[in-house]
């Protein structure tokens, strides 16, 4: 019983940690970042958000960082939906996904994605709501 309570000390500051690297990124070259979400606008209507993580950040907490972003910047344009596009080829034919694009790059986590706030509910959009209660605990480390 007593190894339970280090391990699981272990976890939250692990989580902790984590968590810790959501902030917007201040140096906007890619390599030479402290990693952190950043966010570009267009072309057109769209918002490109991305994020990129410190040495040690997996790929999905990355990929939930984009995610959390979006639903972000959706609310602070007014808008309570998104549509998210992995590219803009994607973007243009209107192919929605529900996931963002994410890989390694330099052995660094990166995600990114495409965005498009919409005030109401249509098929294939994203609760921004929704995304944030379920991610905020995963991506700053406390419940909304």
């Amino acid at each position: 019983m007593k190894l339970i309570k280090p391990l699981s000390l272990m976890l939250v500051l692990m989580l902790a940690a984590c968590a810790a690297d959501y902030h917007p990124r201040t140096n906007h070259v890619l390599f030479a970042s402290d990693g952190g979400y950043q966010e570009e606008q267009g072309p057109g209507k769209l918002i490109k958000v991305s994020y990129i993580g410190p040495r040690g950040v997996n790929v999905y907490m990355a990929a939930n960082s984009v995610l959390y972003r979006s639903a972000e910047i959706a609310q602070r344009e007014g808008k309570a939906y998104f549509a998210l596009y992995n590219d803009l080829p994607s973007a243009l034919k209107d192919r929605r996904s529900d996931q963002t694009v994410y890989s390694t790059v330099g052995h660094r986590a990166f995600s990114y994605a495409y965005i498009v706030p919409f005030q109401d509910d249509a098929p294939g959009l994203l609760s921004a709501a929704e995304v944030i209660a379920r991610l905020e605990a995963k991506v700053k480390g406390k419940p909304r």
